[in-house]
């Protein structure tokens, strides 16, 4: 299974974050006249955490597209997936209990 390629737009987002990062330590460091290591690792933590959010999202959203495409042009993908959703407790209820 390959995986589909990021978005050029999630790309860019990611550096800013990094940028904005940047600007947050060097900022601090500046207005402080000093650095210390406590400086770097709250920007940098924070866009850890933004990007580690961010990435399986943008991941299973475009798995979700490619599925939708291949579901959309298959001859048994005429049902909505709501339709198919609405069925499966029905389904589930008749084939658990009889």
């Amino acid at each position: 299974m390959n995986t589909p390629d990021l978005d050029p737009d999630l790309l860019r987002a990611f550096v800013a974050v990094a940028a904005t990062a940047v600007a947050a330590i060097v900022g601090f460091a500046v207005h402080r006249h000093l650095f210390t290591p406590g400086m770097a690792i709250g920007p940098a933590l924070g866009a850890a955490v933004a990007v580690a959010v961010v990435v399986p999202v943008a991941v299973l959203r475009a798995e979700a597209a490619v599925h939708a495409r291949a579901e959309a042009a298959s001859p048994e993908g005429s049902a909505s997936t709501g339709e198919r959703l609405r069925f499966i407790p029905a389904q589930f209820a008749r084939d658990r209990f009889q």
